[in-house]
């Protein structure tokens, strides 16, 4: 994580990986939207996006991924997550 985290925000974080883990992708990307408007960490980022990609909300996935847009060359799971958002989105 690039940004130290408070308590609450690492018990909200668990929980929505827990959550994630769980396929309940509505109720992660809440949490995770709440975290990364408070925090504007990457790693958050990157959750928030695949979970609203998992709950079909493909547009506003692809309006959080679009602020990070180069991080998702890092690894080849977020490079094939953006490419299917974008496919998604009719964009590609």
């Amino acid at each position: 994580m690039d940004s130290i985290l408070t308590t609450e925000q690492i018990k909200q974080l668990t929980q929505a990986q827990q959550l994630l883990q769980e396929k309940n992708w509505s109720k992660a990307s809440a949490i995770l939207e709440g975290l990364y408007q408070d925090v504007s960490d990457i790693e958050i980022s990157h959750l928030l996006v695949e979970s609203l990609y998992m709950d079909r909300q493909y547009k506003l996935a692809q309006q959080y991924a679009d602020e990070h847009r180069s991080s998702y060359l890092a690894t080849q799971e977020l490079y094939k997550l953006m490419i299917e958002l974008l496919l998604s989105n009719h964009q590609l």
